[in-house]
């Protein structure tokens, strides 16, 4: 009887199997298992935008080893499908916009992205001047004080928005001014920083 050839599905993955070995003959293209790790790497940018910090932990925890995500991101760096600042920019306008966030939580963010602080630090500067940062944490202010939670604080609405601005992200000393500015009369309850 003569032995069936041996299959492998699609779902089996890279890690241990032998029909993904590098069988490149061609040192200037990738290999099976580097176009693998490119197909990875493909499927999940087409989702969303990941830094090169994310993209490595995903294929690594898919079983991908070092020196093909280290050659995937490369290729995927020179063709341009990947670019921190290009996507620490897009995600910080996006989160000051619509999720209301302050420069503190967004360079939180970035960092815990794996986004390197060389990008956000300039990135920040120029989205966050003196001027839109106080524009911006009375854009959300504003939203803040409709809230029925707001109404419930009666006498301490003053610091219940100051810790709300100040928990998405704005720095304590602009917290206090515009919870301040907004709460006419009740700025006497506000709890002044330490000088």
């Amino acid at each position: 009887m003569a032995e069936r050839p041996r299959t492998v599905s699609k779902s089996s993955g890279s890690a241990g199997n032998p029909a993904f070995r590098d069988a490149s003959p061609d040192p200037g293209r990738p290999g099976r298992r580097c176009i693998t790790a490119l197909r990875l790497a493909s499927r999940l940018l087409a989702r969303r935008g990941h830094t090169e910090w994310e993209l490595a932990a995903r294929l690594r925890r898919r079983g991908v080893s070092d020196s093909d995500i280290a050659d995937t991101l490369d290729l995927l760096k020179r063709q341009g499908y990947l670019d921190d600042a290009a996507t620490a920019a897009l995600w910080a306008r996006s989160w000051r916009t619509h999720k209301g966030w302050g420069p503190i939580r967004v360079r939180a963010e970035l960092i815990r992205r794996g986004v390197d602080r060389q990008v956000t630090d300039p990135l920040l500067a120029e989205l966050f001047s003196d001027d839109e940062t106080e524009a911006a944490a009375l854009r959300v202010a504003a939203r803040l004080v409709r809230r029925p939670a707001y109404a419930r604080a009666g006498p301490r609405q003053a610091p219940w928005l100051a810790a709300h601005l100040a928990r998405r992200g704005f720095p304590a000393d602009l917290a206090l001014r515009v919870a301040g500015r907004c709460c006419p009369g009740r700025d006497n309850d506000m709890i002044e920083p330490d000088e």
